[in-house]
């Protein structure tokens, strides 16, 4: 940014007394910072999760029925998020009727995955700068990063504001979810399969398996996606970037491992 540019666009955010060097030096440190800060809150979650995970499974037996239940709201979450999500909001691939965006909406925050709004966001900041410094969970910044490593550093994103997200403003059912996302997210990640596992009396293991594990399950699922079908698999379509389709992706979140084609 040169010293006419700052000035412009940047005048009516500094004391008067600020000359152009010292306005440039703020920005330089104010976006190294920010691009670089740890996004404690979201990280310590994460962490929690996964540590609380490991330990019920090592120590905890679940149910038979609870273990089904489990799997079942696992795969029903990951559809939330793939024709939810993903194909619906984030891509318009088809219209729905406001009854089947509540349902997909519900689905989709039992993956605690983020609001709605939240994740079409930076999904669409992905698809328009894909594996460049502006793609939120860039491949070119190494496997560990795009897999998980992006969700522990706060969000610094100078293009978002380049995204259109009118038709998610014009939607009631993203517009609620994203106001009350934390009180959804607890009662339907946690509060539903306690309830279901309540009864046949495995109430505990099912906020464990039902909502602990489960969640961890169809995070890396996802995580998989932006991770693992950028390294491994094959490249049918396009080689322009670094996408890739991998059967096993696709069984587990129901058919993004094609990505590819994506």
């Amino acid at each position: 940014m040169t010293a006419a540019q700052v000035k412009k666009a940047n005048d009516s955010s500094f004391p008067s007394s600020f000359n152009d060097i010292q306005k440039q030096k703020y920005i330089n440190k104010k976006q190294s910072h920010s691009s670089n800060e740890a996004w404690w809150i979201n990280g310590i979650f994460v962490i929690i999760v996964h540590i609380v995970s490991l330990f019920s499974l090592l120590t905890y037996t679940a149910d038979r029925k609870t273990l089904v239940m489990s799997f079942l709201l696992s795969n029903l979450s990951m559809l939330g998020i793939t024709i939810g999500y993903h194909r619906l909001w984030s891509h318009r691939a088809y219209e729905a009727k406001l009854p089947l965006r509540v349902v997909l909406g519900l689905l989709g925050t039992l993956g605690f995955q983020g609001s709605i709004k939240w994740w079409v966001l930076r999904h669409r900041l992905h698809h328009r700068w894909t594996d460049t410094e502006h793609d939120p969970y860039s491949a070119a910044n190494g496997f560990w990063f795009s897999h998980m490593g992006w969700i522990f550093k706060k969000p610094h994103y100078p293009r978002m504001k380049l995204i259109d997200i009118s038709d998610l403003n014009a939607d009631p059912v993203v517009r609620f979810q994203h106001k009350y996302y934390v009180l959804l997210a607890l009662s339907c990640g946690f509060g539903i399969p306690t309830l279901i596992s309540a009864l046949w009396g495995d109430a505990f293991c099912g906020f464990l398996y039902g909502g602990i594990i489960s969640r961890v399950y169809v995070w890396h699922s996802t995580f998989c996606i932006n991770s693992f079908a950028h390294w491994a698999g094959d490249q049918l379509y396009s080689n322009e970037v670094s996408a890739r389709g991998n059967l096993l992706l696709a069984l587990m979140t129901h058919g993004e491992g094609y990505h590819n084609f994506h």
